[in-house]
């Protein structure tokens, strides 16, 4: 009967294991699949940088491959050595395996094109405030107070914690000063 529940258990998946992963798969699409299988089967947590399992993936394994973080879709159908594979698919089990964030695991975080280095010792650099700094604020700013459209000569981050927005403001505005405070 269509649309009828049974007491039947739902069809098996697999995800290959790291060594069948290392052994068959070939270019970073290939890795780029199987690290997002894996990722969900584990059901672990994102929210330090990224906020699913593909950009989870994208991440990472970019990092393994001394790649750029922003440059994906050239190297896309590109064959990896098995010593690639293999430090990309460790990289991949390291963060399944501790549940620890990809910024704690790689030492870098990338906020709004800019990176900060990163460890256990401070939060991981994350803002939706970066990106309403960068386009959000600026395009209501344009078309609502078109009157306020200037840089700021000043920019204040309180709770500024590791910096990074007080860091990103200077950038975005480098004829202001910039102050964080914690």
């Amino acid at each position: 009967m269509i649309g009828h529940m049974s007491d039947a258990s739902p069809p098996p998946r697999a995800v290959a294991d790291a060594a069948e992963a290392v052994r068959e798969l070939r270019t970073l699409r290939d890795l780029l699949r199987w690290a997002v299988s894996r990722f969900e089967a584990a059901q672990i947590a994102y929210g330090h940088g990224t906020d699913n399992a593909w950009d989870e993936a994208v991440s990472l394994l970019l990092y393994s491959l001394h790649l750029p973080p922003d440059r994906l879709d050239p190297h896309l159908d590109a064959r990896l050595v098995r010593r690639e594979r293999a430090a990309a698919v460790a990289l991949v089990e390291r963060r399944i395996e501790t549940r620890r964030p990809a910024p704690y695991l790689t030492g870098e975080a990338w906020l709004r094109g800019l990176r900060f280095l990163c460890d256990e010792r401070a939060l991981v650099p994350r803002s939706p405030i970066a990106e309403a700094l960068d386009e959000a604020l600026a395009q209501w700013i344009a078309v609502h107070r078109p009157e306020m459209a200037f840089e700021p000569r000043a920019v204040l981050d309180l709770c500024t914690g590791g910096g990074s927005l007080a860091i990103f403001a200077a950038h975005l505005f480098p004829q202001a000063s910039v102050v964080g405070a914690d």
